[in-house]
């Protein structure tokens, strides 16, 4: 079976239960649309998971690129909290704007992935960046002679006969979708990064699917549900939020 799920953000918690709901074995494959790191407190031990298991592809998402770009300069070094709300690198200046980035990135939900992945050896950073190294900008592929195109974000001047790699990764990170569009005719487009309620506020925590679009963000880190859906059949699982 062929599963997708998005917008993890560090709700290991729910990601491990969602993989025992769907039975999730060998023969499967999840694809991950994004956002694994940040907002949440254990993004770290999520990639560890997902980093032994080939069946499991990631797919970039704009936190899990703003993480990489911060913990690739922090490295394997040490920090120091100089509050409750920043932490520096010790041993490097950045220059201006990789500083500003860096506390963006802090302030967007960052600072939990940092403090995650201070925790770990050195081996398991080492690991960690590798991984997030390695993430696919996209994937397409076929379940029941459907085609699926699978992204985290959306498209700047979409074009259905542009190919996917003609789109720059800031674009399919970052941009959002219009549901009410339909992008490609004979393909489904899915995605994450935009939380469902915002597309429909009556399908709060629950995928949207419309106008050729599957919408997986369900918004697990702000309290609704991680959702995941089977390609192979169309049905669609939900794990609440534990409180």
């Amino acid at each position: 079976m062929t599963y997708v799920i998005s917008d993890l953000h560090g709700c290991y918690e729910e990601y491990i239960k969602m993989l025992n709901l769907i039975n999730f074995n060998d023969d499967d494959t999840l694809y991950i649309l994004g956002d694994i790191c940040d907002r949440g407190e254990s993004p770290m031990k999520i990639l560890l998971h997902m980093l032994e298991h080939d069946n499991i592809i990631p797919i970039y998402g704009n936190h899990d690129i703003s993480a990489l770009n911060s913990l690739s300069k922090i490295g394997l070094k040490s920090k120091e909290v100089i509050d409750d709300m920043y932490y520096v690198v010790t041993h490097d200046l950045m220059d201006s704007d990789e500083y500003n980035d860096y506390l963006y990135w802090l302030i967007d939900g960052g600072k939990d992935t940092l403090i995650d992945y201070d925790k770990l050896s050195v081996s398991n950073k080492n690991k960690v960046l590798r991984y997030l190294s390695d993430f696919r900008d996209y994937a397409e592929i076929k379940v029941n002679n459907i085609d699926y195109v699978l992204i985290h974000g959306g498209f700047k001047d979409f074009d259905e006969s542009k190919e996917l790699f003609e789109y720059s990764l800031s674009e399919l990170i970052n941009e959002r979708l219009d549901y009410d569009k339909v992008y490609y005719k004979n393909k489904i487009l899915t995605s994450g990064h935009t939380p469902t309620k915002f597309i429909d506020s009556n399908m709060s925590g629950k995928i949207v699917k419309k106008n050729n679009h599957i919408a997986i963000d369900c918004g697990c880190v702000f309290g609704y549900s991680l959702g995941c859906i089977c390609l192979d059949t169309m049905k669609e699982y939900y794990i609440e939020v534990s409180k």
